[in-house]
């Protein structure tokens, strides 16, 4: 089974348990709990489960899993540690993907410095560093880079609208990108995949 790594309320989660089962991990209780009771209300219980865990210390067997997906989630955690866990739990050739914000992106760096009340005291965007110390443990490779201009409506509070010009900006990046590749550097998001 898929295991997703610090899933909060599980967004990701509710929309892959339609079609596929998955086993969704956090830390908060309050997270776990909130997502049970919408797994419940959906009546996938038979394709999802949300469990309290610390994704530094988790409760798997060696070698007991396949897949292993996160959103926004390794840059707050202690890196060598979830690694050395990662490593441990899953198969050979088992693919791990994780979408996370880069250093690289200097709208990253100003949003960040503007919200510091939003950061845990640990918290970064993650580093060339980071993705060296991740190397020793997986190979790496860049799966792609995303939201280049889709971080703008994030303040339009009209969900209608929000999803509309989202969807927008969406294309349009995919269009600059391919163009000018150049330019993922400034991307808001980058996607890792981690292979054993």
């Amino acid at each position: 089974l898929p295991i997703s790594l610090g899933c909060g309320t599980g967004n990701y989660e509710l929309k892959l348990a339609e079609t596929n089962q998955i086993n969704a991990i956090d830390i908060s209780p309050e997270s776990i709990k909130a997502l049970n009771k919408k797994i419940k209300e959906r009546k996938l219980s038979k394709k999802a489960k949300a469990m309290l865990m610390d994704a530094e210390n988790l409760k798997f067997k060696d070698d007991s899993l396949d897949a292993v997906y996160g959103v926004a989630i390794l840059h707050h955690l202690d890196l060598k540690k979830v690694m050395q866990e990662l490593k441990r739990i899953t198969k050979p050739n088992s693919r791990l993907y994780f979408i996370e914000p880069p250093i690289s992106n200097f709208r990253v760096r100003k949003y960040r410095r503007k919200t510091p009340h939003m950061r845990s005291k640990f918290e970064h965007p993650l580093t060339r560093k980071d993705l060296k110390l991740i190397k020793k443990y997986f190979r790496v490779k860049i799966k792609g880079y995303y939201f280049l201009q889709t971080f703008m409506p994030k303040f339009i509070r009209h969900k209608e609208k929000y999803g509309k010009i989202r969807k927008l900006l969406d294309n349009l990046d995919s269009i600059i990108l391919e163009i000018s590749p150049f330019l993922n550097i400034y991307c808001y998001s980058i996607i890792i995949e981690l292979r054993n």
